[in-house]
């Protein structure tokens, strides 16, 4: 199956450019009739886009019934199909921020710091939260069908949120290559705080469990890793600014010593404004010495990654067929990298009684092309449990990093070329074959004694991120 993913849409291309005279009204003076008659436009075009695509192919349409009654009504899936159905939520402050404390510098034309850290759009958000539904339903093995989206908006939100929202969540179908995925409805409602949810749905006349791993299985990945978690850091790093303000300078061909203090000037009026929580005194030693070593294109390509980094927070990208691939290839599990390597295969090895063994040449593949921003983060103080080295730092960004929403599976036989193959599945220690109820299923449970992961002979367990501060 060939298919395409489109990694860097353009957010500015959505009505930004656009003559919107209601751009920054806010709800509360619109009502939500007054935002729906605006909203639904978009939405509808990329419905009959897809409808469109559906008849030229001879299929049936997705939907009989869209946005607009009390329900939608979807096309019966084919015989012998199965339903599988995924809701997620997004939460300001806890899943985004509208002002992160960090982020990527920019320079006027005339040379001026720009160090103002970055904001979450309503496009990012819209981008992020499709992503990851699509994600969960790809990761079943099946082909996402429809989303229903929920909305709940402090009533000062300005319209243009709401309408770039619409725009990321249609860029993002678009993105993961879920090109049959409809928007079947949803509904807006006022908040205290922004949040979103998302409920999708998809096909699949066979669906993958987390369960079926066996040993000998070969674990590989589909899409990337470590990269929204290494842009994460540098958002919610104030000192990136400054950081970044230099790798511009230093990669547009200005002498380091002069731009330090440049940027030294422009970091401390900040820290005089008073505007956030922003780290005391000068610029860390440790970047004012990398900033000595660097050409200008070691800048430039340091600065290249820092941006692909944060876009791939801002924007993940989840390659949504490779879900149906990994399917026909007859895996034996799968589930969506949402909260990192070590913490995603653990569930695989819990829910199938196997033990999951990581090669470390292939997870440093992946780490390699991060060694650069991890070398960024070193010098402005981020801190690395694994040791102090850009090396073990990006390391961790692979092992630890969510988010990205790449397709974790297991495959008995062939491995797709759409995946890239990262260790094997071992048969689990007799002592950790016990039975123990896990959402409401009886199955094999690993978690008692012994390591559900392991890399060089080392258990990895513990390592990933939990809601609410849990460490299992």
């Amino acid at each position: 199956m060939e298919y395409a993913i489109i990694e860097d849409v353009n957010p500015q291309t959505f009505s930004e450019t656009r003559d919107n005279p209601m751009r920054e009204t806010p709800l509360s003076k619109l009502g939500e009739s007054r935002v729906l008659r605006a909203f639904m436009p978009i939405i509808n075009a990329h419905n009959e886009q897809v409808a469109a695509t559906a008849r030229q192919a001879g299929r049936i349409e997705p939907l009989e019934v869209g946005p607009g009654d009390d329900c939608a009504v979807l096309a019966e899936p084919a015989p012998g199909q199965r339903t599988v159905v995924t809701t997620d939520t997004l939460v300001e402050d806890q899943d985004f921020m509208n002002l992160w404390p960090g982020g990527i510098a920019q320079t006027s034309e005339a040379g001026e710091f720009n160090l103002e850290p970055a904001r979450s759009s309503g496009y990012d958000v819209g981008r992020k939260a499709a992503t990851q539904n699509l994600a969960d339903v790809a990761a079943m093995g099946a082909r996402p069908a429809s989303l229903f989206i929920s909305l709940s908006l402090p009533g000062s939100t300005p319209y243009g949120w709401i309408d770039g929202f619409a725009h990321g969540i249609v860029d993002g179908i678009n993105a993961c290559g879920a090109t049959e995925c409809v928007i079947g409805g949803g509904d807006i409602g006022d908040s205290t705080e922004m949040s979103v949810t998302v409920t999708a749905l998809g096909y699949t006349d066979r669906a993958v469990l987390r369960s079926g791993a066996r040993p000998g299985d070969t674990i590989a990945l589909a899409g990337r890793t470590a990269w929204s978690d290494a842009g994460l850091r540098l958002l919610l790093n104030p000192l990136s600014l400054p950081a970044t303000a230099l790798l511009r300078a230093i990669a547009a061909g200005q002498d380091a010593e002069a731009v330090l203090g440049a940027v030294a000037q422009a970091w401390a009026q900040r820290q005089a404004e008073g505007t956030g929580a922003l780290p005391t005194g000068v610029l860390p030693e440790g970047l004012i010495e990398l900033a000595r070593t660097l050409t200008p294109e070691d800048a430039a390509h340091m600065i290249a990654v820092c941006e692909r980094a944060v876009a791939s927070q801002h924007h993940p990208v989840s390659p949504i067929p490779a879900g149906e691939v990994a399917r026909q290839h007859q895996a034996s599990s799968m589930l969506d990298l949402s909260d990192g390597l070590v913490k995603d295969a653990g569930r695989v090895a819990a829910a199938s009684g196997v033990q999951m063994r990581l090669d470390r040449a292939a997870v440093d593949a992946f780490a390699e092309p991060l060694l650069p921003l991890a070398r960024l983060l070193l010098a402005i103080g981020e801190r690395n449990e694994a040791g102090e080295s850009p090396a073990s730092l990006a390391r961790t960004f692979v092992l630890v990093g969510g988010e990205d929403h790449g397709l974790l599976a297991t495959f008995p036989g062939e491995v797709p070329e759409e995946f890239v193959p990262l260790g094997t599945c071992v048969a689990d220690a007799p002592e950790r074959g016990l039975s123990a109820e896990l959402y409401g299923v009886e199955r094999r449970h690993n978690a008692v004694t012994g390591a559900a992961v392991v890399m060089d002979g080392r258990s990895l367990d513990g390592m990933g991120w939990e809601h609410y501060g849990a460490s299992a």
